[in-house]
């Protein structure tokens, strides 16, 4: 676990780009921030969690509000859920959702990192704040959840699929 851990924060200091959008290049994927991301990591009895984050300065330039990525790392293999697996990550979203008085819009379309499957949602945040556009993939005891925060006004913006669509699984 603590392996799992050192990795993911080791990313941090593998970015390559000045200025502008970073790419973070880590030993399991590979994704790009619009600036330089913060990092944080837990550990709870077999289960470890990390996350890189990004928060745009308010007022500038960038149309979305949040982004991340995290990675929790189970004693087992979440692909053992089988046919399960679709039901416990809508349910796992509806959790995280919950938590913030959002709404989950949909039961997650199919997108894909490379050959791996994973879902995308919609989550309509409390008091029509925004939306958040999540997505989940699983690889082996690692769930890998994307996050980007958007205010209502800029919900088409190309900057939430440019990051997105950047994480790739190695």
């Amino acid at each position: 676990m603590k392996k799992v851990i050192f990795l993911f924060t080791l990313t941090l200091f593998c970015a390559c780009a000045s200025g502008g959008w970073r790419v973070v290049d880590g030993e399991e994927f590979t994704i790009e921030f619009p600036g330089e991301p913060k990092d944080t990591a837990t550990m709870v009895g077999d289960a470890a969690g990390a996350k890189l984050y990004y928060q745009p300065i308010e007022g500038g330039i960038d149309s979305n509000i949040y982004y991340a990525v995290s990675l929790y790392s189970l004693p087992d293999s979440a692909e053992l859920m089988g046919e399960f697996l679709d039901e416990m990550l809508l349910k796992d979203v509806e959790i995280y959702a919950w938590s913030m008085g959002a709404i989950v819009a949909d039961s997650g379309k199919v997108v894909k990192s490379g050959v791996v499957e994973g879902r995308e949602y919609k989550i309509f945040l409390a008091q029509n704040a925004g939306v958040l556009t999540m997505r989940k993939f699983v690889k082996g005891r690692h769930i890998y959840t994307l996050v980007v925060i958007t205010a209502n006004e800029f919900l088409d913006n190309s900057l939430i699929y440019k990051f997105l669509d950047s994480f790739k699984l190695k």
